[in-house]
């Protein structure tokens, strides 16, 4: 019996595809004559496994690889990936999963700036503290002293960071280019706007102003007609900028929606600038020849099949469920015990039989998931080269 949860499809269809390491790689299951080798299964354990945790890891994690297999052909043949909306949500996972890796790559490279801890900048933090809080008593004169303390520290370590990423930019800037719309931009605005960020509400960075500046329009005001706001997302999106060897227009930048048209996002301005920080983070780590963090081997578009199918074929059936009142008193009496004091509070007895119900549907959406899985394996041929690995094998 196949018990399998959405959620668990979806977090084990990242197990798929994966680059086939060299040396003994022994196929272990065809799925329609789709190979699945040791290494697709494995792929997300680096470190070194004995025969015996290999052999459980494979058990435990194979028969979750073959059911997403059967999902994804079955998907494939329904035609899932030709469905418009269906590329819509592809097309917003690509540029959310590209992002991803960019930040990936610029927080490694940040942290691998970042000077260790040492015990002597610890000590020359702290006496400075304290010679600042020695100084400026006053300032503190409703905290403790060890809070003032460690908010000093906070302030003195904070100031280190920005001193370091100023670096940062400067060394970047004599390295590469940082072009918005042909023209460079000063060192001065990127610090400003990627250390010093606005803090009140009606404030801009300096670099948002200028993107602006260079598409030649202006934010759309509340009550905007739908015309302006095309004409500024069609002036913004065309602006382009380059950073080292990386061209991007805004609208790569822009917080990703399914919508057809563009729509204003609240809060873009933060999420554009910390996204093209990450962009010119990771372009000084690759002129740098930083190498990048090993990927997962997480694939979001066969991730999003699996997902799109399941949910397709279940969806109807479990909307369907319902619940008998027979059922509900049938479980009351059964579990009497359990719901007791419930029942004695205003409107228990409502309470306990709405509770009832959520717990009869959940296991009646259990069963038909599980039917749904039994029938999609069935339909396949599947054949294991390993008889340790055939479904209900003795382990050994």
């Amino acid at each position: 019996m196949y018990h399998f949860r959405l959620a668990v499809i979806a977090a084990v269809a990242a197990l798929w595809p994966f680059q086939i390491t060299a040396g003994d790689d022994p196929v272990l299951v065809t799925v329609n004559g789709v190979e699945i080798r040791e290494s697709i299964v494995l792929s997300g354990f680096q470190q070194k496994l004995t025969t015996n945790q290999r052999a459980k890891l494979i058990r435990e994690i194979l028969p979750r690889v073959v059911a997403n297999e059967v999902i994804a052909q079955k998907a494939t043949a329904a035609g899932v990936p030709d469905d418009p909306n269906f590329q819509a949500q592809i097309d917003a996972i690509r540029t959310q999963f590209a992002r991803s890796l960019v930040g990936t790559t610029a927080t490694a490279y940040l942290r691998s700036r970042a000077p260790a801890r040492s015990q002597q900048n610890v000590n020359a933090i702290t006496a400075e503290s304290e010679a600042y809080y020695a100084a400026h008593a006053e300032e503190f004169a409703e905290m403790e002293e060890r809070s003032a303390l460690i908010s000093i520290r906070r302030r003195i370590a904070m100031k280190q960071r920005s001193g370091q990423f100023a670096e940062l930019i400067d060394e970047a800037l004599a390295e590469f280019n940082f072009n918005v719309a042909g023209k460079a931009v000063s060192a001065d605005i990127v610090k400003a706007s990627f250390i010093n960020r606005a803090r009140s509400a009606g404030e801009r960075e300096d670099l948002w102003e200028l993107i602006h500046q260079r598409a030649g329009a202006e934010e759309p005001g509340r009550g905007a007609s739908g015309r302006e706001v095309k004409a500024y997302f069609d002036a913004l999106f065309a602006v382009k900028i380059e950073i080292g060897k990386q061209e991007l227009t805004v609208k790569d930048l822009y917080p990703v929606t399914v919508s057809d048209t563009p729509q204003v996002v609240p809060n873009a301005r933060l999420s554009m600038l910390n996204l093209l920080q990450n962009y010119f983070v990771a372009a000084k780590a690759d002129s740098d020849g930083f190498e990048s963090p090993a990927r997962t081997g997480f694939d979001p578009e066969r991730n999003l099949l699996i997902q799109t199918y399941v949910k397709k074929n279940t969806e109807e059936n479990l909307q369907k469920v319902e619940i008998a009142a027979a059922a509900i008193d049938e479980y009351l009496a059964e579990n009497s015990d359990r719901f007791a004091t419930k029942l004695e509070r205003e409107n228990g007895e409502q309470t306990v039989r709405a509770e009832i119900t959520t717990i009869l549907r959940a296991r009646k959406a259990r069963d038909l998931r599980n039917e749904f899985f039994k029938e999609l394996m069935s339909s396949a041929e599947v054949k294991y080269f390993d008889d340790r690995f055939t479904p209900n094998a003795p382990e050994e």
